[in-house]
């Protein structure tokens, strides 16, 4: 045998082979830091008023005079079911010389405190509003007029009045419109 030759000349290159199989994702990075929020946008323009509601408010009239010495518990009557009584909010006020004072508080002119008592006779079907002077103050206290003005509440919900002040009578006749 001879000595080898020199190198030949390097062939022509061959097809690429078939792509393996993909490897397992690796696990996800730590998620970075959330970017600060955004200016708000613009209110949007206010929505139509809604039609007036019907609170069903009444008011009910009980001429005196009401005399009312130590002690005293002057009774008046509105009739309704039991239901109605259940979901009605009462405000009481007596007059005396036309100045109108909310129950319960003080009376007038003696200061004397007063509650106001409201029951339900189921057998009867109405409600009993009694406005009971609370001590033997001296002078008796002597008033024209009672009145109670009855507003329907709906199950669940509150009344809101927070734009009247529900001891000042002539505010809360204004805003019903008596």
């Amino acid at each position: 045998k001879g000595d080898e030759g020199p190198q030949g000349i390097e062939g022509p290159k061959g097809n690429d082979g078939i792509d393996g199989k993909d490897g397992i994702d690796g696990t996800n990075g730590i998620d970075g830091i959330d970017g600060t929020d955004g200016i708000d946008g613009k209110d949007g323009k206010d929505g139509v008023d809604g039609k007036d509601g019907n609170a069903n408010v009444k008011m009910h009239r009980f001429n005196g005079p009401y005399t009312f010495s130590s002690s005293a518990t002057k009774f008046v009557y509105i009739n309704m079911t039991k239901k109605e009584f259940d979901q009605t909010i009462f405000l009481c006020y007596i007059s005396y010389k036309n100045l109108w004072v909310s129950m319960p508080g003080p009376g007038f002119p003696s200061a004397s405190p007063y509650r106001v008592l409201i029951t339900h006779l189921n057998n009867l079907d109405r409600s009993r509003i009694g406005i009971q002077r609370l001590a033997p103050y001296i002078p008796v206290d002597k008033y024209d007029e009672i009145k109670v003005i009855t507003i329907e509440a709906t199950p669940g919900n509150r009344i809101q009045l927070n734009d009247i002040n529900l001891t000042d009578y002539e505010e809360v006749v204004k805003h019903f419109g008596f």
